[in-house]
């Protein structure tokens, strides 16, 4: 996800969030992918898949530990909400056998797109919160 003129600026912190924003909806739209091909993934999407949920879970990890975070319950929920319905999904994925599970993937798929975007309208909301104290 390309950085808009206004967050070239953003602290660290607020960097990894939007890596993982970034990493969750290359997930998503890997994972809707394989549902509109209404097949199995094959080995190649699965690593791609593991990759994307890899980096998303590193990037929510170092926001975590940030100062941001520490004073910021509800976006560390919110985030543990979404890293939840990732492994979900990803697990749904390395666990399928057979076709039958594309149903269900798109449950899961719409869970983990629902609860990413909620988490990022707060966080856009908070900095222009921020940014309105600031002035």
């Amino acid at each position: 996800m390309a950085l808009h003129e206004p967050d070239i600026a953003l602290k660290e912190p607020d960097i990894a969030l939007q890596r993982f924003h970034s990493h969750i909806k290359q997930f998503i739209l890997i994972c809707r992918g394989v549902t509109i091909a209404a097949k199995l993934p094959g080995t190649e999407r699965r690593d791609n898949l593991e990759e994307a949920a890899w980096k998303a879970v590193k990037d929510a990890v170092e926001w975590i530990r940030s100062e941001d975070a520490a004073n910021n319950a509800r976006a560390r929920a919110r985030i543990a909400q979404v890293l939840a319905n990732l492994m979900r999904v990803e697990n749904m994925i390395l666990d399928s056998r057979d076709e039958a599970f594309i149903a269900n993937l798109e449950l899961a798929l719409d869970e983990l797109e629902a609860s990413r975007g909620a988490l990022e309208e707060e966080s856009a909301a908070t900095r222009r919160s921020q940014k309105t104290a600031g002035r």
